[in-house]
């Protein structure tokens, strides 16, 4: 998002034919406006210059010659400059984010980082070929939209000449830099020597800063690094950066030397054209299709090599030969690198997967869609045998929630509505060890027919047999004086007696990995600081996961201990839940599951039609919507995705702004007049004026697990469940009361009140159902299959839930004392983002809008990387 200012041009000003709408952001080269073209009727951007360029004759006439030659470029990866007026530019209005913004996640997939790249050497070449320099290649002027990579400002920065002394070390020009920052010649992370040294620039000096870019998206950092200023430039000038396939093991050789050769301290060591590294990137990214990989359960992802034309063949042989590796396990030392996309089965969509002590065979969870629980998620296991692409679906593993294999992997043990079962990896019979679990946090098969997993309710690491019947016993428990704390997913180390485990302290800074043991006389160690994740081990590392980026340090299982820093092995790892990521290893195989977090708010109309499209793509995660329509409150989930903060969208002029900057801030329930919200974090629950001018504490209502109701003096409130992981209650305003609501078996939650407050709508295990409020007992279905997310119109006459086939439906209601029930009627479908509990749309109160939080990225893609642990780049 970008950082508030004080606009210098009101919304409507016309600048010529231009009519500015709403500011954008600002920086060092001035204020960014949205604006009308009135001749064209087509949206612009409209940069107003600063006053140090702008009142500059000399500089206004060299900027307006070089901004009509840059007008003449035309190519698909170049931002548009279509005008200049009297201190000001016309560009193209673009929709998406900054390679910066994008590089805050951390690194990019290696197929994506070779698509960028393509396109920035391919945009290079268009401008070179015109006798145009860029200088001032960065992330900040890379533009990532829908239609590719965009490439912003080219050959504005040449009107100045020299580097501030007291230029930060990063310089923004904004939050979103999409200009130059003030009065330098390029930014001096990416210059090139001799720029840095006032030597001849040719368009050379592009291809050094096109290295530093490739570097940095697939490292997530920049080759050359210093504390200042000065020591980044001696970096640049005298330093030959660490090879990036020691940084990211998942870049081939050939990559490396394309970067290699663009970072060359002389100009005529380096790449000599652009198109020539655009032609060299394209290269890398084919993808081959195999069928002897898919009917065994998977299918080619990338080739992660570069190598000569007789190394391919020979690699896609591998490829096709996928099944022969299962059965036989014989490889050549190193093998190829081969990461195959695992197929999930028919009709559903794979939430996590354990792949065998063998590698040879795989457990998934699936369910239908990425429901929460309180929707109405229902993982079922399933096993494929990646050998023959055998599949089979495990008998009473509804609602499974953890998975793991025996160490012989013979047999598979899980959890599932509460109670732990096993089952023989080839099929048969479920067998209930231990009944009444509640909600676990992992679980893992050690030496001794040993199972340990964690219980939610008091983070405890718990110990049990594999037998029917075996009795439970409590191994570890943390001691909670201090504040919450939580022992959860343990995962055992290959000796079968000690095992990784995360000590949760309520977020990733305070949170640790430790190394504990069966055996009580063995102090538990503390072995990763400042990361909440689930671990592994596997190929001589501790692999983990920090900001949805897999990392992986050098472990010495002896001594239970890092040897060595961790580095990246890969970025945008999928979460489930609770600080769990999609994390498996088996048989010198890597298995992960990646997923692009982020969405888009959109406005439709009662047959799915867009009717607008408002900010910028971003791990939103709920929406409520103001009874006027004309603002939205939006939860922004942080790096960790167990909670964020809210965001105010002014609709009409589309504007974002933080409006409750408190860690782990959720819910935002607008009140009935639309004057305030209720929104909760960690400490509490509370009430504050939408313009933000007053927040109160409601004190003495207890900390409910999430407020998703607000009617009058009444909030409803999903809270911990007496029999299972959710209840709902009805808590009093006036005097603190709580009344339950819904406290059945099932996972209950989502509760919205009727706008005459007399009726409460709630899920409970996936289907929509209503009764009266204050709750007499009655009650009824409103969704006849799986569903989720009521929402009220604003009469009552009309009831809508999201369903398992992505539609959103509407029942009619007539009201009464006893409700009068309709037939569901589906609306339209959509992929909305579905994110633990949080409601990924809202309804105008006339029933003809809808406000979407709509997912467009695939679903979550689950990786298997064949011969990571004996690949020698596994080293890092």
């Amino acid at each position: 998002m970008y950082p508030s200012f004080t606009p210098s041009i009101a919304n409507g000003t016309r600048l010529g034919h231009y009519q500015i709408v709403s500011a954008i952001g600002a920086g060092g080269m001035g204020e960014v406006y949205r604006a009308v073209d009135t001749r064209l009727d087509r949206n612009v951007a409209i940069k107003v210059l600063p006053r140090s360029l702008a009142e500059d004759p000399q500089l206004r006439t060299r900027l307006e010659r070089e901004a009509k030659s840059i007008s003449q470029l035309s190519h698909p990866n170049i931002c548009a400059l279509f005008d200049v007026g009297d201190g000001y530019l016309v560009m193209e209005l673009l929709d998406g984010e900054s390679l910066a913004e994008r590089l805050k996640r951390g690194p990019l997939p290696l197929e994506q980082t070779l698509r960028v790249g393509t396109e920035i050497a391919s945009a290079l070449h268009c401008a070179h070929s015109r006798g145009i320099i860029h200088r001032d290649l960065k992330p900040g002027n890379v533009m990532l939209t829908r239609s590719g990579a965009k490439l912003l400002d080219f050959g504005l920065a040449k009107i100045v000449s020299e580097i501030p002394e007291n230029a930060d070390d990063d310089s923004p020009t904004m939050d979103r830099p999409l200009t130059e920052e003030g009065t330098i010649v390029g930014t001096y992370q990416y210059m090139s020597p001799e720029q840095l040294t006032g030597g001849a620039i040719d368009s050379r000096s592009d291809i050094f800063a096109l290295g530093v870019l490739l570097y940095e998206m697939l490292a997530g950092r920049r080759p050359f690094q210093g504390a200042t200023r000065t020591s980044v430039v001696a970096a640049i000038l005298d330093e030959v950066p660490a090879p990036i396939t020691q940084v990211n093991a998942a870049v081939p050789r050939a990559l490396e030397k394309i970067i290699n050769s663009c970072l060359a301290k002389q100009p005529e060591d380096r790449w000599q054209n652009a198109q020539d590294i655009a032609l060299q990137l394209k290269a890398l990214q084919g993808e081959n299709t195999s069928e002897g990989t898919a009917k065994a359960g998977l299918a080619p992802l990338r080739r992660r090599w570069g190598v000569p034309a007789l190394l391919t063949a020979l690699a896609l042989l591998a490829v096709t030969l996928t099944a022969a590796y299962f059965l036989s396990r014989r490889s050549v030392s190193p093998s190829p690198r081969i990461e195959l996309g695992l197929i999930p089965p028919p009709g559903l969509v794979i939430d996590d997967f354990e792949l065998s002590p063998g590698g040879n065979m795989v457990a998934m969870l699936a369910s239908s869609r990425g429901y929460s629980l309180t929707a109405g998620r229902e993982s079922s296991l399933w096993v494929r045998d990646l050998a023959t692409g055998e599949l089979h679906a495990v008998g009473q593993s509804e609602q499974a929630q953890n998975v793991c294999w025996s160490p012989d992997g013979e047999s598979i043990a899980f959890i599932a509505r509460n109670g732990l079962f096993r089952v023989a990896a080839t099929g048969g019979p479920a067998i209930l060890i231990h009944d009444g679990l509640g909600l676990t946090l992992g679980l893992t098969w050690g030496a001794d027919e040993v199972i340990l997993f964690s219980r939610d309710e008091d983070g405890s690491i718990n110990r049990i047999g594999t037998a029917a019947g075996s009795a439970l016993t409590v191994m570890m428990k943390p001691n909670r004086t201090s504040g919450p704390i939580w022992y959860s997913w343990p995962s055992f180390l290959p000796d079968g007696r000690h095992f990784l485990y995360l000590v949760d302290r309520n977020g990733r800074d305070r949170s640790e990995i430790f190394a504990g043991s069966v055996a009580a006389s063995d102090p538990p160690r503390r072995i990763v600081s400042g990361a909440a994740s689930n671990s592994i081990y596997s190929g001589g590392k501790i692999l983990y996961v920090r900001d949805h980026t897999l990392m992986g340090a050098p472990f010495d299982v002896e001594r239970l201990a890092t040897t060595g820093p961790a580095r990246v092995i890969a970025a945008q790892i999928a979460d489930t839940d609770f600080f769990h990521y999609v994390l498996t290893a088996g048989g010198g195989s890597l298995g992960y599951s990646t997923i692009d977090p982020r969405s888009r708010l959109r406005l439709v109309d009662r047959t799915g039609r867009e009717l607008a499209a408002f900010g910028e793509p971003a791990d939103w995660v709920s929406v409520s919507w103001s009874p006027d329509g004309s603002r939205a409150i939006l939860e922004q989930t942080d790096a960790e995705r167990f909670g964020g903060t809210l965001w105010m969208a002014d609709l009409g002029r589309g504007i974002f702004s933080q409006w409750a900057a408190v860690p782990r801030s959720r819910s935002g329930i607008w009140s009935s007049d639309g004057l305030r919200v209720v929104y909760q974090n960690d400490t509490g629950v509370f009430v504050k004026r939408a313009d933000g001018s007053e927040n109160v504490s409601l004190s003495g209502l207890g900390k409910p697990r999430y407020v998703t109701g607000w009617n009058g003096d009444w909030l409803a409130a999903e809270v911990e469940g007496k029999t299972n992981f959710a209840d709902v209650e009805a808590i009093s305003l006036v005097n603190n009361q709580h009344v339950p609501v819904a406290t059945s078996p099932a996972l209950e939650g989502s509760a919205t009140f009727s706008p005459d407050g007399r009726w409460i709508a709630y899920v409970a295990d996936g289907r929509v159902l209503v009764q009266p409020f204050p709750p007499t007992g009655a009650q009824m279905e409103i969704s006849p299959s799986r569903g989720g997310y009521p929402r009220w119109r604003g009469d009552g006459r009309e009831l809508y839930y999201y369903d398992a086939q992505e539609q959103i439906v509407a029942v009619s209601i007539t009201p009464g004392d006893k409700l009068v029930i309709g037939t569901p009627a589906p609306l339209f479908t959509v992929r909305l983002k579905n994110f633990k509990n949080r409601t990924p749309y809202d309804v105008s109160p006339k029933g003809d809008r809808f406000l979407l939080n709509v997912q467009d990225s695939e679903d979550r893609a689950a990786h298997i990387v064949l011969h990571w642990s004996d690949d020698p780049r596994r080293s890092l």
